[in-house]
């Protein structure tokens, strides 16, 4: 008789603690459960800015100029260039031209004059 007196005594001494390590492994499950199904704040900014940062890098991208197209602009406004440079060099003869044509006419007129007083 003691000894089935013991056995329930360690038996019910046993169920408390027991019953404390289930009611912790069923909190953790909870949690872990929360965490998976429901992320938390700071993981949702997180994941906004890595999709913003991923959109901003596509439009970089996407208006971004390569090595080649930059040659072919530079081929194709380099006639354009040439015929302004040339156009720039007349007009400046041009006006070297005038200039001279001027600096005789006032030096005729005040060859005049000097004559003249």
């Amino acid at each position: 008789f003691s000894h089935l007196n013991i056995m329930i005594f360690i038996f019910a001494a046993g169920i408390k603690p027991v019953s404390h390590v289930i009611g912790l492994a069923n909190d953790r499950a909870l949690r872990l459960h929360e965490e998976i199904h429901y992320p938390n704040c700071e993981m949702e900014i997180l994941r906004n800015r890595t999709v913003h940062l991923e959109n901003e890098l596509h439009q970089l991208r996407a208006a971004m100029v390569t090595k080649s197209e930059v040659i072919e602009l530079k081929q194709g406004m380099q006639p354009a260039l040439l015929e302004l440079t040339q156009w720039f060099q007349k007009f400046e003869l041009r006006e070297q031209i005038l200039k001279k044509r001027q600096e005789t006419k006032l030096n005729e007129l005040e060859v005049r004059l000097d004559k003249i007083e």
